[in-house]
Order: C-alpha cells, then sequence, then structure tokens
C-alpha cells in the first residue's frame, strides 16, 4: 500500500526530541532490500541513499535520530512497530512535489530530497511516513488500504506532530488550524486540497486532534477502521460517532474557533 506526502512549504524551525525511552531490541534480519546504497542500519531501519541526494555521510549520522523519530511517533500513538522497514533517500521523486511515499505492504519509505536541502525537514517527513507504517500496524493493512483519506493522512501527520508543531511555531493543532485560518486558508475539510497539501493534511491532523479529544480513541479507532475506500467522507462517521461528516466537521470549527 503506498501512500504520497506532498510538502511545499513546512517552516524551517530546527526541532528538538524529548528525551528518548531506551532504544528498543533490536528487530534481527534486513529490510527489504532498496536501490542505492546501505549505509546503516538501527534497531528497525535500514537507510539507503541514492545518487544526487544527501550524502552518504549525511544519512548515517542521522541514523541514531531517526530511530528516535519513530520511537517518539510510538510513544505519540501508543503503538510499536513489529518489523523492520527500509528507507531510501532518492533525488528525482515519482511525481513534482512529493517529498514522501510509504509503501506499508513492502515495509519501506522513499524519501526524495536533493543534495543540500534540509535534512531536518526531511525527519519530519519521514516520521509522517513512518506513521503510516504505524497506521498499518494498528489496524491492519486491509483497512489502512481503504482508510478515509482525511483520517489516513491527518492520522499520519497528527503520529509527526512533535516534529511538525514544532516546525509550524504551533502548540498544538488547534492552534495551527487558528493559524492557518487566520492566513486565509478556510476550515473545510472536504476541499482542504485546493490550498495545499501541507495545509489540508495539517486540518486533517487537527480534525483528528479533535476527535480523539471529544470522542476518545476507542471511537477514533473504530471510525478509522471503517473506511470504505481513499474517497474524502468514505468512513462510517454517522455510524461510529452518531453524526455525519459535515455535522463533525461543524463541531471541529466551533472548537476551532471557540
Amino acid at each position: 500500500m503506498k501512500t504520497r506526502f506532498l510538502a511545499a512549504a513546512l517552516c524551517l524551525t530546527v526541532v528538538s526530541l524529548a528525551a528518548p525511552r531506551p532504544a528498543p531490541a533490536r528487530i534481527p534480519g534486513n529490510g527489504p532490500k532498496l536501490r542505492g546504497a546501505l549505509v546503516a542500519q538501527t534497531e528497525r531501519l535500514d537507510l539507503y541513499i541514492g545518487k544526487g541526494s544527501f550524502s552518504q555521510a549525511q544519512v548515517a549520522d542521522r541514523a541514531a535520530k531517526l530511530e528516535r523519530v519513530l520511537r517518539a511517533a510510538e510513544d505519540y500513538f501508543g503503538t510499536t512497530l513489529k518489523h523492520r522497514v527500509s528507507i531510501g533517500f532518492y533525488r528525482v521523486p515519482p511525481k513534482k512535489g512529493v517529498r514522501g511515499m510509504a509503501y506499508t505492504a513492502e515495509r519501506r519509505v522513499e524519501l526524495y530530497y536533493r543534495a543540500g536541502e534540509d535534512m531536518g525537514r526531511a525527519t519530519t517527513i519521514a516520521m509522517h511516513e513512518l506513521g503510516h507504517h504505524l497506521e498499518a500496524q494498528r489496524y491492519g493493512e486491509q483497512a489502512q488500504r481503504r482508510a478515509d483519506t482525511i483520517l489516513h493522512e491527518g492520522m499520519a501527520t497528527w503520529i509527526a506532530s512533535i516534529r511538525w508543531l514544532d516546525q509550524c511555531g504551533a502548540s498544538s493543532w488547534r492552534e495551527r488550524a487558528q493559524q492557518l485560518r487566520a492566513s486565509g486558508v478556510p476550515l473545510k475539510l472536504r476541499t482542504a486540497e485546493r490550498y495545499g497539501a501541507d495545509n489540508a493534511y495539517e486540518l486533517w491532523a487537527s480534525f483528528v486532534d479533535f476527535l480523539a479529544r471529544r470522542y476518545g480513541w476507542d471511537a477514533l479507532d473504530k471510525l478509522y477502521a471503517s473506511g470504505s475506500g481513499r474517497a474524502l467522507g468514505s468512513a462510517n462517521y454517522r455510524g461510529v460517532l452518531g453524526k455525519s461528516l459535515d455535522e463533525l466537521a461543524d463541531e471541529w470549527r466551533d472548537w476551532v474557533n471557540g
């Protein structure tokens, strides 16, 4: 199952993660072999580099931090990765503007950055893409394959909160939605992508945060698993939460504006 991430305008503030918990036990063996050179391995990650992206030394130096990013995402989401994932850094994306792809069924991630670009931004995108792998771990590959895009991309962005919110200068997803509203981005879930993929992902993450706070994680887990396809609004909102997506969106806007 592959998912994409388009990141055109993430803020560039450098982020420091909270003190990590002790390293988990190493998952034995190797992750899937990717094109390019294998330059480092951590407890759960194999890191590859292709031509024209970051240097091998940069990626090798970043290995321990990427493992800490994964642990931070696990702690935030309450789900632990059970298999090795290979991450490849490449110069040319499959489509203009794409920065990352998560191939969850194949247990791999690809990131698309040229030499000299910001490794900090790439690390945040890696956290988002690893979030998709954690979604597959928590809900199962089939449930993730049919997940509503609002929840699918919103959840992965929410999982990356620790870095993402810091990079945008916000203390919460409610505040981030307020910032977007103030910048002229409407608080509309179904048409959010008209204002840029990164803005859409942030609005959807805010919606996920609202649902978790208002209705609880048990309900949110059921809602995610109820998706019937990638179409926006495919989850069974009324069957799980007793309200339509539009009614819930109104509640979310009231929460953001309150």
